[in-house]
């Protein structure tokens, strides 16, 4: 496969780090509005924050605003009930949360196998199918998260909405179905001898 090929997966995969690491917080949001006071509940794969922003008007009916942000892990069995009637949801949520995490680490590994691979002519003729399973299992635990995600957000997060790491999640193993693709589709065609995909330098495989 041709070095631009390989330079556009390693770009395609960066991309994909990059939307995993925005994904890990506010896959939920929840805000409920109290005599003054909004609270807002952002729910994330590994924890969960509130913000609290309160006004409270004084003695001369002059607006005092008071700003709250703390976060917590999540899902807790203190908090969240996850030895009694929220056991399967814990179980089921810390599942895509430890998903999520080790889709970054195949993703990674893909990085440092292009950046290996690259740099010698035979490896990157053979490395595409490396590429392509590692990248497969990123995007199978990505969409296992996404899945995940999507079945517990009724009923148990009533009143909630999803949040914009919901939609780069999605982002994610679209992208990176389409990047395994891409690898697949260059890799089969080098191998055949194409130049667009192989090189002025097409190789050919004998049997």
């Amino acid at each position: 496969m041709r070095k631009t090929s390989w330079a556009i997966t390693f770009v395609s995969v960066a991309v994909l780090l990059t939307l995993v690491r925005l994904c890990a917080s506010e896959r939920l949001i929840r805000s409920t509005d109290v005599s003054h006071t909004k609270i807002t509940i952002y729910y994330g794969l590994m924890e969960h924050c509130q913000l609290v922003e309160a006004n409270l008007p004084d003695n001369q009916n002059n607006s005092n605003w008071y700003t709250l942000y703390e976060c917590r892990k999540f899902p807790t069995s203190l908090f969240d009930g996850c030895e009694k009637e929220n056991r399967t949801f814990c179980a089921t949520w810390v599942t895509a949360g430890y998903a999520a995490e080790l889709s970054a680490g195949f993703a990674a590994l893909t990085t440092l196998t292009i950046l290996f691979g690259v740099s010698s002519r035979a490896r990157r003729r053979r490395m595409w199918r490396a590429v392509a399973g590692l990248l497969s299992l990123h995007v199978l635990l990505q969409i296992i998260t996404f899945c995940v995600v999507t079945v517990a957000f009724y009923p148990n997060f009533e009143r909630a909405r999803f949040g914009l790491s919901y939609v780069f999640s999605m982002l994610t193993w679209v992208i990176g179905i389409l990047t395994v693709a891409g690898v697949v589709v260059t890799g089969r065609s080098a191998e055949k001898g194409n130049r667009w995909a192989a090189g002025n330098r097409a190789y050919h495989t004998f049997d």
